[in-house]
């Protein structure tokens, strides 16, 4: 984004959060709760309900508060300001009593998100719908609190950022109350949903697998991060993680970082001493984007340049559903 646009949405959002910060962040939950308690019985609704927390700036709602002794300037959140320069600071630089303040901050963050859900599904009980109801419930991305040394997300590939919640709860098609043992990816939710309502598609077309098959401990699942902005620490990275192991490759430092699946906090770089599962992985990150281009080539029709009707019919799409006025 442009550094005007930057600073006018930034001005803009600080202004409203010193306005009324616990308001903000009450109304669109409660609409929520609103929503799903209002649900006609007939059904046929279909809801994405972005919760926005937990995401920095970090900064629950009082009772959601940390219990702690802290007294400093974060006790009741931090703001834009402070985000942007923590990310820029040294992780030695910052206090230790700051730090665990933060992260109480993002376990507040987490218990009042968790306590929305609550009354979301208790809505969805009360009116009936809880077993008529497919729900996916997952996360975007997780946030870093110094794992790696760094502050907030979106720069670096670790587990702390790619591994996220992912619950699925469909009557009839999920056995309900398990913990699933092989690896999974939320792009497998695409599949789950076109094959439990018997929707049929070209398998070729995706990299992912239905949740409701049987674990393969062999799994193996990709994360990506594309290139869009000239930031030099945030250029594409690509992941594969496989039972043994993770690698990912970062391309604006031409490197990888290999990590053993039992060093889940992966604190030891390990390629130099596995150079054979170093090959292996990075051949299947190779395959990964060739097998990535060949799908582009065939399944995606505006692969190209799109023609002044194409894109007419585009904008037409993404009015009809309200992301352009």
């Amino acid at each position: 984004m442009s550094p005007l646009y930057f600073n006018l949405g930034k001005t803009l959002t600080d202004a409203l959060t010193e306005l009324d910060l616990n308001h903000l962040k009450a109304v669109p939950n409660e609409l929520a709760v609103e929503l799903v308690d209002n649900l006609p019985e007939a059904g046929g609704v279909y809801a994405y309900i972005h919760l926005f927390d937990p995401h920095d700036p970090y900064h629950p709602p009082v009772e959601h508060l940390p219990d702690t002794d802290y007294r400093g300037y974060l006790k009741s959140g931090t703001g834009f300001d402070y985000m942007i320069e923590a990310q820029s600071r040294e992780a030695g630089d910052i206090p230790e009593e700051e730090k665990e303040q933060i992260r109480g901050l993002y376990q507040g963050e987490i218990a009042y998100e968790d306590a929305v859900l609550g009354r979301i599904l208790d809505a969805l009980a009360e009116n009936g719908q809880l077993e008529e109801t497919v729900i996916f419930f997952v996360g975007d991305h997780g946030e870093e609190l110094w794992e790696h040394g760094h502050l907030g997300h979106g720069n670096w590939s670790y587990n702390e950022s790619i591994h996220v919640p992912l619950v699925a709860y469909w009557p009839g098609l999920l056995e309900g109350g398990r913990t699933r043992s092989d690896l999974v990816s939320i792009a497998d939710i695409n599949p789950t949903i076109l094959n439990g309502l018997g929707l049929e598609y070209p398998p070729e077309a995706v990299i992912s697998r239905p949740l409701h098959l049987p674990a393969d401990p062999e799994r193996i699942v990709f994360s990506e991060r594309i290139d869009t902005t000239d930031n030099e620490t945030t250029k594409a990275q690509a992941t594969v993680i496989t039972p043994r192991a993770t690698l990912t490759y970062y391309e604006n430092l031409d490197t990888y970082e290999l990590y053993l699946a039992e060093d889940y906090a992966q604190r030891n770089e390990v390629s130099a001493e596995y150079p054979e599962l170093f090959a292996e992985l990075k051949a299947l990150l190779e395959d990964y984007h060739s097998d990535n281009a060949e799908r582009r080539e065939r399944f995606n029709p505006y692969s190209g340049e799109m023609s002044p009707a194409e894109l007419q019919q585009q904008l037409e799409q993404l009015r009809a559903i309200g992301y352009i006025q």
